[in-house]
């Protein structure tokens, strides 16, 4: 079966339009669709094009046919981003293209940005969006889409077009890398960070080790304390031989086997220590025999 012929841009814009409705209706954010301001007349782009110089790509001529931006600060239908309506284009364009500078003052800027010459050397640039730190621009001549970034290149495409930059955003809210947040200062996305209760637990499972160390440490102080006091107390019953009998030494085997599994190689110790007990008995009898003889 033939894949369905591509969308014509304003199509795609509605389709892209009704997918986000629907997301939002899930999600509690319905509302937000309020902010959307109507469309722009023919006539408002008309004059725009005759202060810019330039005339307005497609794309972005159908954006605005469609919606004008948003009526509302704060509320954010695309990431954090006011997007804006047509009055507003000449008072920020002088911004956006103070921004194209650092780009331009590097050529290898240009290339990462993927630019093309004719962009790169063009000033017809047209602000669609902006946020705290961030404006997205339209490139007039090629219909591109560019936002800006706060580190080299400072730039960087994220559409082929409007329509194609505002589908691609529907794919990636309803790929859920992007949650609403609804607070005092407006309606708008954040990215979904999927790694951070992965992180979390990492950390605690950090604290978690940090904590076990000192009682780590505690407890082999306490095993090489409990191997001093096991070993002073063997040389003791080494000392006493002579006036302790065989059924002491199998009670002394009989505590030591009490012991915890962590002290298997003390009992090895007190084993080698019987071990040289028998051998003392054997040369105290050895000498009881040979005193026999002498007798």
């Amino acid at each position: 079966m033939p894949p369905p012929p591509p969308l014509n841009e304003q199509t795609s814009l509605v389709d892209s339009f009704r997918r986000l409705a629907a997301w939002l209706r899930e999600h509690d954010g319905a509302d937000l669709l309020q902010s959307l301001s109507p469309g722009t007349k023919p006539l408002h782009l008309s004059k725009l094009e005759q202060k810019l110089g330039f005339r307005v790509p497609a794309g972005l001529r159908t954006w605005w046919m469609l919606h004008d931006g948003q009526k509302r600060r704060g509320d954010s239908l695309i990431g954090a981003l006011q997007l804006l309506p047509v009055a507003w284009v000449l008072n920020e364009r002088p911004k956006a293209i103070a921004k194209l500078r650092r780009v331009r003052g590097e050529p290898a800027f240009a290339a990462q940005a993927g630019l093309t010459p004719d962009e790169a050397a063009s000033d017809e640039w047209i602000p669609i969006a902006v946020g705290e730190a961030l404006c997205v621009l339209v490139q007039a001549k090629s219909g591109r889409v560019f936002a800006t970034l706060e580190e080299a290149p400072f730039l960087q495409r994220v559409g082929d077009s409007v329509p194609k930059w505002i589908a691609a955003w529907v794919d990636e809210v309803e790929a859920g890398r992007h949650e609403l947040v609804q607070s005092h200062d407006g309606v708008f996305f954040v990215e979904h960070d999927g790694g951070s209760e992965a992180s979390d637990d990492a950390e605690d499972a950090d604290d978690t080790e940090d904590a076990d160390e000192p009682e780590d440490a505690d407890d082999t102080e306490d095993a090489d304390d409990t191997e001093d006091t096991e070993d002073a107390d063997d040389t003791e019953d080494a000392d006493d031989t002579d006036d302790t009998d065989d059924t002491d030494t199998d009670d002394t085997d009989t505590d030591d086997t009490d012991t915890d599994d962590d002290d298997d190689t003390e009992d090895a110790d007190d084993t080698d220590t019987d071990d040289d007990d028998d051998t003392e008995d054997t040369d105290d009898t050895d000498d009881t025999d040979d005193d026999d003889t002498a007798k």
